[in-house]
């Protein structure tokens, strides 16, 4: 099975982890070991020597082989010792015990000088097998190298699928975020490229060149929706959404916008322009005229009442950084929801504090509602006229001949 960089990486930090610190404590095990077997050697053997001595110096006065070679016999009999040889001045073995079988490949070997008058210059030797010695240790060793190896295994699977699950997770996240270029590395520094695009800091906008753009924010707002659904059964309030949806759907692409997230009660409307000018705010009062003028035409049509509002406001927002582009229209969306609530039912009403009542005379006839708040009344003929042919085309395109029957 394939598994992701980032489980990979985790994994293999791990073992390794495990390893350097499994590997460490052996090798202090391993030490120490061998350090307190040396020592229980050496104060074994030195005790072991001592009583020997003591055994054998009525012998060596009497100069009795035998009985030097029975003492040598008894303590070969233990089985940390291997051997015990005496030898004489001449560094030559005078008499020797040794025990019969496997010869250990490791020996420390202890000796202690002769008290004799008779032979001051020999000694006594012994020959410990540090091997025996180890034993003990080597089944503590093999018990903790079973353990560790146990505990390695169990927590590398362990950390291994839950590696897996949060590489997944990450993976998934980052199919969801809207930058799809392609990027290198593993799992989270894939992440973490594609929210660097996202996330920028608030320096001034101008400093976005032609990233920034005018976006204009157009709400529009069902007053009577809860009554709406009343009156209708439930075939034809699919078919009413349903054409809703078409009419709203055919005008934005007409006048270039786009439709945004809206709430109950209210769609979201998005137009952009790279400045903001009169020709972008008039964009704007075309869709929302044409808007009207297409869903009065849809409430005619299947004889119902649709009370509906549209207010627009805009702000030069960077488009760059996504959390910065969404944390804008958010503002616009709660700014439009104000001026909503302001509105009488097919108002049509912009903010802009660009252009004043006078200004904006060019393009449409407008009233003064408040500071920097204009509520839309005419175009002059000539827009009128093209305003009619566009209403017309989004007429038969978009509404057909439907039947309703109210609930009771």
């Amino acid at each position: 099975m394939r598994s992701d960089p980032l489980t990979r990486k985790i994994t293999t930090f791990l073992v390794s982890t495990c390893l350097i610190f499994g590997l460490t404590n052996l090798s202090f095990l391993s030490y120490f070991s061998h350090q307190h077997a040396n020592e229980l050697l050496t104060s074994k053997g030195n005790l072991l020597l001592k009583n020997l001595l003591e055994q054998i110096s009525p012998a060596l006065e009497n100069k009795s082989l035998i009985s030097i070679q029975v003492s040598l016999n008894q303590i070969t009999e233990d089985p940390l010792i291997y051997s015990a040889s005496l030898y004489n001045s001449s560094d030559d073995v005078t008499v020797r015990s040794k025990r019969i079988g496997h010869i250990p490949s490791k020996l420390q070997v202890l000796r202690l000088p002769l008290k004799s008058e008779i032979d001051s210059q020999g000694f006594i030797e012994l020959s410990l097998d540090k091997e025996k010695a180890l034993l003990p240790y080597r089944w503590l060793f093999s018990a903790c190298l079973a353990l560790w190896t146990i505990f390695a295994v169990t927590i590398t699977i362990i950390c291994f699928k839950f590696s897996e699950k949060i590489s997944s997770r990450i993976t998934q996240l980052s199919k969801q975020l809207p930058n799809k270029n392609a990027f290198f590395g593993d799992e989270l520094r894939v992440l973490e490229q594609q929210l660097e695009t996202l996330i920028t800091p608030s320096d001034d906008l101008a400093g976005h060149g032609g990233h920034v753009r005018y976006c204009s924010l157009v709400r529009v707002t069902l007053f009577n929706r809860k009554s709406v659904e009343n009156q209708l059964n439930k075939e034809n309030r699919e078919l009413l959404f349903e054409k809703l949806d078409c009419c709203i759907t055919r005008t934005i692409e007409l006048y270039g916008g786009r439709r945004l997230e809206g709430e109950e009660g209210a769609l979201y409307l998005e137009i952009q322009s790279t400045e903001f000018s009169k020709k972008h705010l008039l964009a704007c009062i075309m869709c929302m005229y044409a808007m009207k003028q297409l869903i009065g035409n849809l409430a005619s049509q299947m004889g119902i009442e649709l009370r509906v509002g549209f207010a627009t406001c805009g702000n030069t927002i960077a488009t760059t950084s996504t959390f910065h582009y969404q944390e804008q229209v958010n503002r616009l969306k709660k700014l439009s929801t104000r001026l909503s609530n302001e509105l009488e039912s097919g108002a049509i009403s912009i903010f802009t504090d660009g252009f004043s009542c006078d200004q904006l005379s060019t393009i449409a006839t407008l009233s003064r509602y408040d500071e920097n708040f204009f509520i839309f009344k005419t175009f002059p003929p000539n827009r009128q006229e093209l305003m009619e042919k566009q209403i017309q085309y989004l007429v038969d395109v978009c509404l057909s001949q439907a039947t309703v029957t109210h609930s009771s």
